[in-house]
Formats: C-alpha cells, structure tokens, sequence
C-alpha cells in the first residue's frame, strides 16, 4: 500500500524554493520569536540543586550576546538573597548561587526573561 505522500511525490517533481521564501521565512520567524518573547510564551529550560540555579539565557551564545550576558549577570544580581550570577554563554545558561533567604525560582526566570526583552541584542532565532 502506498501512503498518499509517496503517491504526491511520485506524480509531481520537486520543487526549487526561490531564495526570497527562504529569506522571508526566516523573517517571518525571528518576528514570531520575537512576539512569542515579548507575551511570556518562549521556553526555557531550569536545573537547580541546592544553592544553584542553572537557567537557559537565549542569545548569549551569538554574535553580540555579550551585552546581554552582562546585563542579565547585574540584573540577577541586584536580587535579594542571590550571591551572584555568571553567564556561561556556550552553554546558554546563567548559574546564579543562592543564599538565604532563597530567592524565589520564578522571579530568577522572570528576570532573565525581563532582561532579554529590554537587551537591544536582537538573537537570531535560528540558533540556540
């Protein structure tokens, strides 16, 4: 039995994307993530131990990500009860320590988020 993919495939032949769709595809995505980050709605991922939250920073890792890294690092910082915060941009990820009393986990998430609304550093969504 054939699927009714295979049978599309069989009766028309493929098609070259001109280079224009690529490009406008890829605008049409960085202006969703960038929507999807402004209302709340990105992902992020979060391990924490005791002591240590380890919370993904998107964009870090590109080109200009270093303005972001350090704004994210004095932003933490400035929260009660966090030692400090150092961003590991390969990783994407910013480890903030602890103490007491213990900062609450969403408001280190919802800081990180508020940074990277208000960075001018504009991340590339195709990358990590």
């Amino acid at each position: 039995m054939t699927s009714l993919g295979g049978l599309v495939r069989r009766l028309r032949p493929p098609i070259a994307v001109p280079p224009v769709m690529g490009d406008a595809s890829r605008t049409v995505g960085a202006a969703a993530t960038r929507l999807a980050r402004v209302v709340g709605l990105t992902s992020r991922r979060v391990w924490s131990r005791p002591g240590r939250h380890h919370i993904e920073v998107h964009g870090v890792c590109q080109n200009g990500g270093d303005v972001l890294a350090r704004q994210v690092e004095a932003a933490l910082e400035r929260i009660p009860g966090v030692l400090w915060a150092r961003v590991n941009a390969p990783s994407g990820r910013v480890v903030v320590a602890v103490g007491t009393p213990e900062p609450k986990l969403r408001d280190l998430i919802a800081t990180v988020a508020r940074t990277e609304r208000t960075c001018p550093h504009e991340p590339d969504p195709e990358i990590p």
